[in-house]
């Protein structure tokens, strides 16, 4: 929904520039955007998207599902509830999507979910994106179910980078975390995907406190003669997860200072990087590396925007709302969406409030893919 004068078919004869800085909270999280400046007043459509701090944001991460076949504890401890969603955004709706933002200065996009890999038609996203004037890096991230069959098709596809989301090296404690018992064949995967392709792999785990040392220790030995960065993210409290949170959230600095004890040195962010810092060692082919989102000024290089399954934009991941992009993909848009996206750039938040308990509208990760 935009506005009282477009139908209920989201018809857009005149694109007009919306400011949801204006606009009234509903119950459910979304925001009603608010007609302020007719799109003619509008200048200089290819102007890099930055925010109010002076932030360059070159980076979008797409969900395109979000539903998800495992039951990680943190994140979905009991699977996804009721049905999935039939209105995902469709290929030509994501074409003009990754097209609009393309054109604002948008060099990487990253398809989340949900488990992305359960849409029959990933490969063809990753084609329609890989595709798209400008858009220098796509990458992926999944859960890993049944990766060997998938493995292929992605590198044809054009993908550069895959997130896998593995959380423990022992295969008793992953079936307990994600519910199930899959971890010696995503392993066996991960090594035909680096042996036959290109694609760039890095694996996720979330930091828990019982198992922090013991993934550290595997990690830095399956680092060792592997071109792969293992990251650890630390535990992100929800309104779903909060006993779990409290139980077994560990700070970031366990693992970053036995890292810098035993030789291992930080590198510089890429602009259009994500928030991980990665650590390298001399005798080490791969990387460890750490996103610590409670980390003092964790937010003050935020370079994204992220988009949902259903065409809602979320300006942080722990935002109070979302602000609804559809009708400008339905009807193929893109100065429309190019105008609204520049409208959100004063009322992008400056930082998160998780050290307050608030994670905004964000239940579990799964809606919008972390």
């Amino acid at each position: 929904m935009i506005d009282d004068n477009i139908d209920e078919k989201h018809k857009i004869d005149s694109p007009q520039l919306y400011s949801p800085s204006l606009a009234p909270a509903l119950a459910d999280g979304y925001i009603e955007p608010s007609l302020v400046v007719p799109t003619e007043q509008m200048s200089d459509y290819h102007q890099p998207l930055t925010d109010g701090f002076a932030r360059r944001l070159t980076y979008l991460r797409l969900s395109i599902t979000d539903f998800c076949n495992f039951r990680c504890e943190y994140c979905l401890p009991n699977g996804y509830q009721g049905k999935r969603p039939d209105d995902e955004l469709s290929i030509s709706e994501i074409a003009t999507l990754v097209h609009g933002f393309a054109q604002v200065g948008t060099k990487k996009v990253r398809i989340t979910g949900g488990e992305p890999s359960i849409r029959r038609d990933v490969v063809e996203i990753i084609e329609t994106i890989k595709q798209t004037e400008g858009i220098e890096t796509v990458a992926m991230t999944s859960n890993g179910y049944k990766l060997g069959k998938h493995i292929a098709s992605w590198q044809a596809a054009g993908l550069d980078q895959l997130n896998i989301s593995m959380d423990s090296f022992d295969a008793a404690t992953f079936h307990k975390m994600t519910g199930f018992d899959t971890l010696p064949q995503i392993l066996a995967d991960m090594d035909t995907l680096l042996e036959t392709t290109d694609i760039k792999l890095k694996i996720n785990s979330v930091l828990m406190a019982e198992t922090a040392f013991e993934n550290l220790i595997t990690a830095i030995d399956y680092v060792k003669d592997r071109q792969v960065t293992y990251r650890f993210i630390e535990f992100m409290q929800t309104s779903d997860n909060s006993d779990l949170f409290f139980a077994q959230h560990a700070q970031s600095d366990i693992i970053t200072d036995y890292l810098l004890e035993n030789g291992w040195q930080p590198h510089e962010r890429g602009s259009a990087d994500g928030p991980a810092v990665e650590y390298s060692h001399p005798e080490y082919v791969g990387r460890i590396g750490m996103i610590a989102p409670y980390a003092a000024h964790f937010c003050d290089t935020c370079n994204r925007l992220r988009v949902s399954s259903q065409g809602k934009v979320h300006l942080c991941l722990f935002d109070q709302g979302n602000y609804d992009i559809r009708p400008y993909l339905q009807q193929d848009d893109i100065q429309g969406l190019v105008n609204t996206l520049h409208s959100f750039m004063p009322i992008k938040p400056e930082h998160h409030h998780l050290h307050d308990s608030n994670s905004g509208i964000m239940h579990n990760l799964s809606i919008i893919g972390g």
